[in-house]
């Protein structure tokens, strides 16, 4: 009686000679194939499949991005369902992707197309507005064992590469939308009804409710005209141990804010309510007590807004006695506009920063509008003292005077190159260095030597104005070095 296995036997009759190869082999032979080719593949043989089914798992349910639908959301939970899938996801990405039924792009649907649209749309503020999209996250993470990081962003990452350079890592269902009624959803528009608050707020809830032990936590917005706002951080009383729970595991938490959503600046006449804009944020953040990564930008932040957060981080409230992240590591700011006492304060609440990141930030200068002076110079000599700093970044810096124009502060002179371990970016804007705490210390001394401001030209004398019988070009308009921020490294993989 023969032994030999049928799926041997199988295999030979079907040439499936690749069965037969080393397992290495198979996965370098494939490594060229596009996901729908990999995909036919592995229903053609059995060897094959099992062959292939750690890379598939790794490369395709590891990290995993979803977005605000039926169908999507379902998807997310058949794959906590699954073996071998809910074992291996770790990442859990919610696309901003949204139905805009104001948007211009609508008007040359079908009457079929546009039905199919405005269906998505009903079901999509269903899902936020009833308990229907809460019930469908706490299911899937509750079968999601290790799931570590929750990361909720504007966009879709360009990295996948098996498809070639211009695919993208879609939300899952947001293809299939686009195919139906003939219109991509938007990711990065004018969010209006606060969508990404309102998800971060939804995707929170159903955590806290399953009780997941998050790691990271993020959010990335590269559109800068939105962010979280104050009432995304609303956590409900009843509801606080369990919260409680799931942001006290989060070490690495990475936020764009948009504190300003919902008030006149222009209007404010009492400086509390300024306080007031960022109270259910500051209850927040002291609930991530064992936070060690910490990045905010500050997206469209007024400038006493983004003040007061920051003198809170640097001298929380008095009557509390439990220290705000006491084991902060690593801290990143960007997007803002402060006085650089307070980012100097904010260095000497937490001395033991190894990696600091200072980007697109605008400091106040409160000196005579006649008096020109480098006020980034205190900020980097305090990095300089810093004694475990081993990375430094800062990017785009900027000042002005209380009413004044916006300036570029150069790290270097054009003419002068960096040193070998240096990545230097836009002439001289941006530099980021790694090393030893006395390389580190160094090479802060020596850019706070040469770094200068770039001053506008000195306006003629008025007498000389009036002898000169042509117009002038004038020369303080405010320069925008704004380039593609993708929220101070992107964490795309």
């Amino acid at each position: 009686m023969s032994t030999q296995d049928p799926l041997d036997t199988m295999d030979k009759q079907n040439g499936c000679g690749l069965a037969t190869l080393p397992v290495e082999l198979i996965m370098r032979i494939t490594y060229t194939l596009t996901t729908s080719d990999l995909s036919s593949l592995r229903l053609t043989c059995k060897r094959i499949t099992d062959a292939l089914s750690s890379q598939y798992i790794r490369e395709f349910f590891t990290k995993k991005q979803f977005m605000l639908s039926e169908f999507s959301l379902k998807a997310l939970v058949d794959i906590s369902k699954h073996e071998a899938y809910s074992q291996s996801l770790t990442h859990v990405i919610f696309g901003l992707d949204h139905f805009e039924l104001q948007d211009a792009g609508t008007r040359d649907l079908s009457s079929e197309q546009l039905t199919e649209y405005r269906a998505g749309h009903a079901e999509q503020q269903y899902l936020i507005s009833s308990s229907r999209g809460q019930l469908l996250l706490v299911e899937a993470f509750r079968n999601l064992p290790r799931l570590e990081t929750i990361d909720i962003r504007d966009f879709s990452s360009n990295r996948r590469s098996r498809d070639g350079p211009t695919r993208k890592w879609c939300s899952y269902g947001a293809p299939t939308i686009c195919k139906k009624t003939g219109r991509e959803l938007t990711t990065s528009g004018y969010p209006r009804g606060d969508f990404a608050s309102k998800t971060f707020a939804l995707v929170l809830a159903a955590a806290a409710e399953a009780g997941v032990r998050l790691s990271k936590l993020e959010v990335i917005c590269r559109n800068k005209t939105w962010g979280l706002t104050d009432f995304a951080f609303y956590v409900p009383p009843a509801l606080e141990p369990a919260y409680d729970s799931v942001l006290a595991g989060i070490r690495v938490l990475n936020l764009d804010l948009y504190p300003g959503l919902g008030l006149d600046f222009g209007r404010i006449t009492n400086p509390e309510e300024y306080r007031v804009a960022t109270v259910m944020l500051k209850k927040f953040l002291r609930r991530t007590t064992n936070v060690t990564h910490l990045r905010l930008n500050l997206q469209h932040a007024s400038h006493t807004a983004a003040q007061t957060l920051i003198e809170w981080i640097g001298h929380p409230d008095p009557d509390s006695d439990d220290p705000l992240f006491p084991a902060l590591d690593d801290l990143s700011l960007g997007s803002l506009e402060v006085k650089p006492e307070t980012i100097v304060s904010l260095l000497n609440k937490f001395p033991k920063l190894t990696s600091v990141g200072l980007r697109r930030m605008v400091l106040i200068d409160a000196s005579a509008d006649d008096v020109r002076g480098n006020v980034w110079l205190p900020v980097v000599n305090r990095l300089a003292k810093l004694e475990e700093l081993k990375h430094v970044h800062l990017g785009f810096m900027r000042q002005r005077k209380e009413h004044g124009v916006i300036i570029d502060v150069s790290l270097f002179e054009l003419a002068k190159r960096p040193g070998p371990t240096m990545k230097i970016y836009a002439a001289s804007l941006e530099g980021d260095f790694y090393g030893s705490p006395r390389r580190v210390r160094e090479w802060l001394l020596n850019t706070a030597r040469e770094m200068y401001v770039q001053w506008p030209p000195e306006i003629e004398d008025a007498d000389e104005l009036d002898e000169d019988d042509g117009d002038g070009e004038g020369s303080d308009e405010e320069h925008d070095s704004d380039g593609d921020d993708d929220g101070n490294g992107d964490d795309e993989e």
